[in-house]
């Protein structure tokens, strides 16, 4: 999904390009330690996937949006469908339109089409191919009139959306007493730290492991 750098590009990277972007990912760069998982995932064998995606996690864990998508494109294509979009979530609320259109296309095929709409359209905005044919084809199922809120509100409904969407995923029943952001943080964090999980929800990572965790972070607040 990451259209950051093509294949090509990487295929004529000089040796002392490769080692100075090796040395800044070594002391932590979030931009560097992307494109080298970039590099590795173009050479595209099983050794070098691995690679890749030690690369993008470490990238992801510090913040950098493409690499969350990264992560999430080799979490969903491993079956792991709702760690991906926690991932693509995060990836989109930091501005990566490709994560948007991945995202719009999962809520789209759970059935949350007013979600779709949105993510979908900020990709076609963003010019990601496909993304406004896909948009045009929602809104061709579904018209309905929009509703205006400042960007405020509007940050707030879709966390809070997104929340509720995974809380039927992998919470059924639990209370955690967390705020929407920080329930999001722990299953992002355990995501990024945790093998994929598949049952029979889909949930990605079992929800008793979720709540241990979630149990162990409010005692400490």
């Amino acid at each position: 999904m990451i259209k950051t750098q093509n294949e090509n590009t990487f295929e004529t990277i000089s040796a002392d390009q490769f080692l100075h972007l090796y040395e800044q990912a070594k002391r932590g760069d979030p931009e560097s330690l992307f494109l080298m998982g970039e590099i590795y995932r173009c050479k595209n064998t099983r050794e070098d996937r691995f690679i890749a995606e030690d690369f993008y996690r470490k990238a992801a864990r510090r913040g950098h949006a493409g690499a969350y998508a990264a992560v999430g494109d080799i979490l969903y294509a491993q079956g792991g469908k709702m760690p991906a979009a926690d991932l693509w979530f995060t990836a989109a609320a930091k501005g990566c339109p490709e994560a948007m259109l991945s995202l719009g296309r999962l809520l789209a095929s759970e059935g949350e089409t007013d979600a779709a709409e949105r993510y979908i359209g900020k990709a076609a905005a963003a010019g990601v191919p496909g993304a406004a044919e896909e948009l045009e084809s929602i809104r061709n199922d579904k018209r309905k009139d929009e509703k205006t809120m400042d960007n405020k509100e509007i940050a707030n409904s879709e966390l809070l959306e997104y929340v509720l969407f995974r809380t039927k995923k992998i919470c059924k029943g639990i209370s955690c007493g967390f705020s929407p952001e920080k329930l999001l943080a722990v299953v992002t964090e355990l995501t990024l730290d945790s093998p994929v999980i598949n049952d029979s929800n889909n949930s990605g990572v079992a929800p008793y492991f979720i709540f241990a965790e979630s149990e162990r972070l409010r005692l400490k607040e």
